[in-house]
């Protein structure tokens, strides 16, 4: 371990003062040197978990283990803004950081609810692909790309790149930090996802195709029930709300694919939007019926089976 933290040392000796006229002697470098750790407070302290009754979402394989862990990403910044470390953690008691003491750092921080399992890779701005490492890495040169987006690579339901991943999302941001021997840094995390019910009224027979833009299509077969349900991850991870394109395909009994909604909903951040629709043939779309629930914060009812609602749809936030 001294070994490692000796080498440690003198690659941020040459990362901090490689462009200095003046040299650094290790020992001195090495007293300029502290260590902080990391705490997360805001909406990450009381993340609900909205049970997912319906059989269409997917259901853990033999591999995934029982209790999945959180996924963190960290950005790391100096004071000018330029990439100081990176790191990808599913254990918070790893978050040590080596900082120069009194410096300024800034850190941005993505974080995935029980992504073991669901997230299978992190993208790297020039490397690639990056797995959970539990340490950071130092570099001027790398980063974490598309941080603040909602591109993941995902493993389940489908393994996929998505934009808008089906995963509850916790994202954050704090600036002008000054380290100090033993410092905690405390980063508040805000939700940056919402939540999707959808519930088929007359559903008897066949499968219904359920998507959403740039997000997994998750199937429902009529005798698994009629309502299917999942958080979704916001594309752009500092947004309040978006306005996102939902498409309801029914393929009947004899195989027939009846398209049954095409349409955008604006979905909150936090928020859980219940959206019913009547599965039935017809020469129209339907509309959503839409409510919130304000567990996470409620959204009201959006009803899909009005034509005249098609265009602009009205929603009722319940009291």
């Amino acid at each position: 371990m001294k070994k490692n933290l000796i080498v440690i040392l003198a690659f941020i000796t040459l990362l901090v003062f490689g462009s200095c006229s003046d040299a650094v002697q290790p020992k001195e470098m090495s007293e300029r040197m502290v260590e902080i750790s990391f705490g997360f407070n805001g909406e990450a302290d009381s993340i609900t978990q909205v049970p997912l009754k319906s059989k269409a979402v997917a259901t853990k394989s033999p591999d995934e283990p029982a209790v999945a862990k959180n996924w963190y990403a960290i950005q790391v910044y100096d004071g000018a803004d330029v990439p100081y470390a990176y790191g990808f953690f599913d254990n918070i008691e790893d978050m040590k950081l080596l900082c120069i003491k009194d410096d300024t750092y800034s850190f941005t921080v993505d974080m995935i609810p029980e992504a073991e399992g669901q997230v299978y890779h992190f993208s790297l701005a020039q490397a690639g692909w990056a797995d959970i490492g539990n340490a950071f890495y130092y570099s001027k040169t790398e980063s974490i790309r598309f941080l603040g987006k909602g591109y993941l690579y995902m493993k389940s339901p489908v393994p996929n790149i998505f934009n808008r991943p089906a995963v509850d999302r916790f994202f954050g941001r704090l600036a002008s930090y000054k380290a100090v021997k033993n410092g905690k840094v405390n980063i508040k995390l805000s939700r940056s996802a919402f939540f999707a019910k959808f519930v088929a009224k007359e559903f008897t027979a066949g499968e219904l195709e359920i998507a959403l833009d740039n997000a997994p299509t998750f199937y429902l077969h009529a005798e698994d029930g009629n309502v299917f349900e999942h958080f979704y991850s916001f594309d752009n991870l500092t947004s309040t709300a978006e306005e996102i394109g939902v498409s309801i395909i029914w393929v009947n009994k004899e195989g027939k694919r009846i398209p049954l909604v095409a349409q955008n909903v604006n979905f909150g951040r936090s928020t859980l939007t219940t959206l019913e629709f009547t599965v039935k043939e017809t020469e129209f779309s339907n509309t959503f019926s839409i409510t919130a629930d304000e567990e996470l914060i409620n959204g009201g009812k959006i009803d899909l089976d009005s034509i005249d609602d098609l265009v602009d749809t009205e929603i009722e936030t319940t009291p």
